[in-house]
């Protein structure tokens, strides 16, 4: 039996845990975010439900204790049964970030005696580069003696700008370099093609560099690109397989 004089009172906390700190995360990328259920009264909650809505373009990704997402609503549901006075009941759930902005998290709380309690938590999204690379030869099959062009296409399919890119592309010992042609001027040592680094690529923008060789004898020639940018965690490489065949 439920005391007359007691008192039932359910809160809602949210907070978000991530290295890039509480307020920020970066599009695309998952975050962690933790919902806690807390019985600030004298008397048991019973029927307890938990609830967190994504914000707008996010994704779920996975929560834990049994919550179901409700794809259609956007929503994660927890069914918290009975909590004591003084305890809570603590839920994560992983999202990966939408576009560039604010973005609002919402949670509520409600339980057998007690209307939903609603909390939120705003996290401002930072729009990210995504550099991708595309290396792609000539077709038909060249001959020996004869040219081949080898073309890379560097493509920014994030939603941030795209810093300082440079370029590089190492020749086998089959092709000879002939010319080069791209958005910056190039050099070439010893089958090794440098482009000069350019400010940058923007967002949903590309650049194409070309690369022609001279097929010098017959077989499979691997050519070698990478790209750098302070915008990338690590160098990105691409390989193309130029395919040489004997002269009649």
């Amino acid at each position: 039996m439920r005391s007359s004089t007691g008192r039932e009172w359910l809160t809602a906390a949210m907070s978000r845990r991530s290295p890039s700190g509480p307020k920020t995360a970066s599009s695309g990328k998952p975050s962690d975010y933790e919902v806690t259920v807390t019985n600030t009264g004298n008397i048991p909650s019973i029927n307890v439900r938990a609830k967190y809505k994504l914000p707008e373009n996010a994704q779920f990704v996975r929560t834990d204790q049994g919550g179901v997402h409700r794809k259609d609503e956007g929503i994660i549901d927890w069914f918290v049964g009975t909590i004591q006075p003084g305890d809570s009941a603590v839920y994560h759930v992983t999202v990966e970030t939408g576009a560039p902005g604010e973005g609002l998290h919402r949670a509520g709380v409600k339980s057998e005696h007690t209307k939903i309690t609603m909390v939120s938590h705003s996290t401002m999204v930072e729009g990210v580069p995504k550099l991708s690379l595309d290396v792609a030869t000539a077709e038909p099959v060249p001959a020996v003696g004869q040219d081949t062009v080898v073309r890379v296409i560097v493509r920014n399919e994030g939603s941030l700008d795209a810093e300082k890119v440079g370029l590089s592309c190492e020749l086998p010992a089959g092709l000879e370099f002939v010319a080069a042609d791209g958005p910056s001027d190039s050099l070439s040592d010893n089958g090794i093609v440098i482009f000069r680094t350019i400010n940058g690529i923007a967002a949903g923008a590309d650049a194409t560099y070309l690369i022609k060789a001279r097929c010098a004898r017959p077989g499979d020639h691997r050519v070698r690109v990478r790209v750098g940018s302070p915008s990338l965690a690590e160098s990105l490489i691409g390989e193309g397989l130029v395919a040489t065949q004997n002269g009649e």
